[in-house]
């Protein structure tokens, strides 16, 4: 223990700091985590230390050693312009998208402004938060002894030089487990009494290779499955609104987890987006790819043995945990014999493990099984059953209790026939055989019956009995006598021994099969991951993706013919676009002015598809730092370390805030983080202030970024395109490309245009150029807009583009047009306030609902506007 005591200080903290949070969370609520996936934080000055433990598979993450926020080479975002507030919201993310965490505990010892930043990120990701005591985060040899004994080698060993890097982190892990004991479970104890919960895997946190995307992100790109779909009733069936839902053929439990992650997790690490990439590469391959078809069948139906062996720790006699960890070792013997037969045309460390994995030892092991388990009866019905041969004993014991029916009824016989012998006639006058029977209850043995309303016709015949009364019941009294006591003596508690022997065999069988149990586990890993690479190769295969190029430190996002890999799968007729930005090499401080390009921006008209355009450049680049192909003829992406986006605004009452206060506050964070590594879209930012404001506030941005040395890559959507006109000076810039949406108009005026497509055709083609009129009341008009108000906006706007004063005298609104205008009003507001999000939609539905919003009284009117 000196290598622990030795040390041992440095985890005592200090008295709590003037600035540490003062409230700590004493509500009552109780966290059940028999499931769950909790992390824990401590800190102690600039430094974090961080836990992520899994209760359901006992499984511990730890951080290699504590974390400086401040001066760490993963949190060093863009120098002086870095705070812990942004170095915190990295961490957070990194770690929380890595695992499935559900619980967030933080120590007491946490600042109020981190504290917060805390509490507001568990909020928006719907994540369950508390703060905890300081004296929960110490420690003592006693403790420190235990963690010793509850790990396994690699966790001992980094315990042993925790001393130098991981203190922190070592009072994290004791708070999380001392804070459980006592809060959760309801055991007070003293440090020495602490209980470390024995856990089967260690695990390191991986800061490193993650691509930065926040939750916003996530969900402005559809990454993952909506809550509610919309369009529920939609024909196509193959429809997809979200990027998880492209990849239908990950069927099996640990392949959509792990298709999750690497959803929720896109890397920048070269060598692994490689071995992705190749590995799909190597399925599609003509003569290996039916193959794989066959395969992937396999891997769906493939049981969970990590749960099946969690199910054996937990009740020797499951019988799906039995059949779970059989399937799992004859499928795995099919899997890894059809790999074996795989042409490696294209190197991929994948199907070289699985090809080199040894298939006897799998074999051996389904023989072992097979040999002690009646497996025919387990699939059939569901019971563990030991086949003959094995225990001598235990195949007597079990040929008594098949024969046990017949043994109880001669016992019944017995006594009927010594009755007759000595009463015959008083026998056939009560019918004593009435009522009687004999049977075997566990841990009681062998008995005889009578029903109690017969109990009393034996009166007379009691002298000549030495019947003993066990117990009574309800129903019937139990006896013994010396026939059943014979057996007793014969036999003993035969159920108790079948069962006390079954169970030292299964125990037996467990303890030889747990042996091979990380080797399953690691099996397992692989097949998901195999699943999941598959899987990316039918999509490839069927939508007609390309292999992306992928470049370490080119600052470039080149792509030909690309596609919306969602809004595809609900048209046929989809419109490919290309794009070609290149910024020459990170390095290159002076890209700008070498005729390289990081910035494009896309002016067009309303609906004209520049929104769609951005969002497809995104999940293209997205799917590219998962190791997928991408829907594209071609595609060149330098790697990013962060996708930031600004695509709508979440509203919300409770924040009180504007959408364009929203929008600046997701802008200032975009612009805090990004790096030249970085990739950040911005659709239509300014659109919620004044006319000025706005497109001032999005040129300097354009401006800043267009001469930056260390600039990001840049893609914005705007209808601003007055800030682009020939006396702009962006005009000018050649670091800039200026893209638009194609149209044609005929020869009449905008204006006049009165249906949807009259005189105008949208071809949903991105094109060089800058547009000259978002067409906005033209839009207005075909969407229903009335006469009138088409009619004031068009003087408006003509007045506006001449520069003359606004002259609305013609259009003085009547006491109609304000009665009307009162009602709109209501509708809007009524229309506004329903929660899209929280109502499953479907055309009746929805129907229902519009009418009931546009059905406004007048009574309704005056009552809502009077608020």
């Amino acid at each position: 223990m000196s290598s622990s005591t030795s040390w041992l200080q440095t985890l005592l903290p200090k008295e709590e700091e003037s600035n540490s949070i003062s409230q700590i969370d004493s509500s009552e609520e109780i966290w059940a985590l028999d499931n769950e996936t909790i992390i824990c934080f401590d800190i102690q000055g600039n430094k974090i230390g961080c836990v992520v433990f899994n209760f359901e598979y006992a499984q511990l993450s730890i951080m290699p050693s504590d974390l400086d926020i401040q001066n760490n080479e993963y949190m060093i975002i863009l120098g002086e312009r870095n705070s812990k507030k942004h170095s915190l919201e990295l961490l957070l993310n990194r770690i929380l998208r890595q695992f499935d965490v559900t619980h967030v505990l933080i120590s007491s010892r946490f600042n109020n402004e981190m504290y917060h930043t805390i509490l507001s990120y568990c909020t928006d990701v719907g994540l369950k938060f508390k703060t905890a005591s300081t004296r929960y985060f110490k420690s003592n040899e006693d403790i420190i002894a235990k963690l010793q004994d509850s790990g396994e080698r690699s966790f001992k060993a980094w315990l042993l030089e925790a001393d130098k890097y991981s203190n922190i982190t070592v009072r994290a892990l004791i708070g999380l487990f001392w804070w459980d004991a006592e809060v959760n479970q309801g055991r007070k104890q003293m440090n020495t009494g602490l209980e470390i919960p024995k856990f089967e895997k260690l695990s390191f946190i991986n800061l490193d290779g993650m691509v930065y995307v926040d939750y916003l992100t996530l969900s402005a790109l559809r990454i993952l499955q909506p809550l509610v779909k919309p369009y529920a009733n939609i024909e196509n069936c193959n429809a997809a609104f979200s990027l998880v839902e492209l990849f239908t053929n990950v069927k099996s439990k640990i392949g959509k987890k792990l298709l999750k992650n690497w959803l929720k997790l896109p890397i920048n690490e070269m060598d692994e987006l490689v071995e992705r990439i190749q590995t799909t590469e190597l399925i599609l391959y003509p003569e290996n790819y039916s193959c794989f078809i066959e395969i992937i069948h396999i891997l769906n139906n493939l049981p969970d043995v990590k749960n099946s062996f969690t199910k054996l720790d937990e009740d020797i006699f499951a019988s799906s945990a039995w059949s779970g960890i059989f399937n799992f070792l004859r499928h795995s013997v099919t899997i890894i014999s059809r790999i074996r037969r795989i042409d490696k045309k294209i190197e991929s460390q994948l199907i070289t493990k699985l090809q080199n994995t040894e298939i006897a030892s799998l074999v051996d092991t389904i023989d072992y099984l097979n040999s002690v388990i009646n497996y025919n009866k387990l699939f059939t019905d569901k019971e563990v059953e030991i086949v003959e041969n094995i225990n001598f004993e235990y195949d007597q014991f079990k040929k008594v209790y098949t024969r046990l029916e017949a043994m109880l009824k001669t016992i019944v016989d017995d006594i009927i026939e010594e009755l007759l012998s000595d009463s015959k006639n008083r026998l056939d006058h009560l019918n004593l055989a009435e009522g009687l029977n004999a049977l075997y209850i566990p841990q009681l043995g062998f008995l005889v019956t009578i029903e109690n309303t017969r109990v009393h016709y034996w009166g007379e015949v009691w002298g000549s009995l030495n019947w003993q009364l066990v117990f009574k019941d309800n129903s019937h009294h139990y006896y013994k006598n010396s026939m059943v006591t014979s057996l007793d003596d014969e036999f003993g508690d035969l159920m108790t021994k079948i069962f006390e022997l079954k169970l030292e065999i299964l125990a037996n069988v467990r303890e030889n099969l747990v042996k091979h149990r990380s080797l399953l586990i690691d099996i397992s890993e692989i097949f998901g991951r195999l699943e999941v690479l598959i899987s990316f190769a039918i999509l490839a295969n069927e939508r007609n993706y390309c292999k992306p190029i992928l470049k370490k430190d080119k600052s470039v996002v080149k792509i030909t013919q690309g596609r919306h890999p969602l809004l595809e799968t609900l048209s046929d007729n989809f419109i490919p676009n290309d794009i070609i930005l290149d910024g020459g090499m990170l390095k290159d401080i002076n890209w700008f002015s070498s005729g390289r390009q990081r910035i494009a921006v896309v002016t067009g008209a309303n609906a004209s598809g520049k929104t769609i355009f951005l969002e497809q450049i995104a999940l293209i680049v997205y799917m590219a730092h998962i190791g997928c192909y991408v829907p594209a003829d071609t595609a060149e992406i330098g790697l990013v370390d962060m996708i930031l986006t600004k695509f709508k605004s979440f509203d919300s009452i409770s924040t009180s805030m504007s959408s364009f206060e929203r929008d600046s506050k997701q802008l200032s964070k975009i612009m805090s983080l990004a790096t030249k590594r970085s990739i950040i879209f911005i659709d239509e930012y300014g659109k919620g202030t004044d006319t000025i404001s706005g497109p001032s506030l999005l040129a300097a941005i354009i401006q800043r970024y267009s001469q930056l040395p260390g600039a990001p890559r840049l893609l914005i959507s705007t209808h601003f395109y007055e800030i682009f006109q020939k006396s702009s000076l962006l005009k000018h810039r050649g670091s800039i490309k200026f893209l638009t949406t194609k149209i044609v108009l005929n020869n009449c005026e905008v204006e006049n245009l009165v249906t949807e497509n009259e005189g105008i055709v949208f071809f949903y083609q991105i094109v060089e150029g800058i547009c000259d009129s978002s067409l906005g009341i033209y839009c207005a008009k075909i969407c229903g807009i009335k006469k009138e108000i088409i009619n004031m906006a068009e003087l408006v706007h003509k007045q506006f583009s001449l520069g003359q004063k606004l002259d609305l005298s013609q259009f003085e609104v009547t006491d109609t047009e304000m009665e009307i205008f009162l009602k709109c009003q209501t509708i809007i507001k009524r229309f506004i306030s329903w929660d899209l999000n929280t109502e499953y939609i479907t055309e009746d539905l929805l129907r229902s609902k519009l009418n009931s919003i546009l059905s406004c009284s007048t009574k309704e009117v005056m009552q809502i506007n009077s608020e």
